[in-house]
């Protein structure tokens, strides 16, 4: 699995390592066909209109992300990011609406927040602690 970051504005220091790390995590326990994950760190304006192109919504969000077969593209606004740590939760977050999750009720935006958490704790989870 390839997996490539590319940086459309200024962003907060985040480690391509600790990305991968991530990416392999979700996808070690969520069904994906992508081999090539694309993650794009961009603003408001690139997402607004994304939003309105695919999904015919004006309005920016924080993450869209897209699942073309072999490739994977998670788009995330730097300006809904407060920190870091908001960066690699909508990574988590775009990985699993590519493997297929969604949040249309609120148990199911439970369920991705739950889901996100646990695999951003498993991957950063320091090397033989348990």
């Amino acid at each position: 699995m390839n997996v490539k970051i590319f940086r459309l504005q200024r962003s907060p220091r985040i480690s391509s390592k600790l990305v991968t790390r991530l990416v392999r995590t979700v996808l070690k326990h969520e069904s994906c066909a992508s081999n090539l994950i694309n993650i794009v760190l961009a603003d408001d304006d690139h997402l607004r209109h994304l939003n309105r192109t695919f999904f015919h919504k004006n309005r920016p969000t924080n993450v869209i992300a897209f699942a073309l077969g072999e490739l994977a593209e998670i788009y995330i606004s730097l300006d809904r990011s407060r920190d870091q740590a908001d960066v690699y939760y909508y990574i988590a977050h775009g990985l699993l609406h590519i493997a297929g999750h969604d949040h249309l009720t609120s148990a199911d935006e439970r369920i991705m927040n739950r889901k996100c958490l646990e695999y951003i704790s498993k991957a950063f989870r320091k090397r033989g602690a348990r």
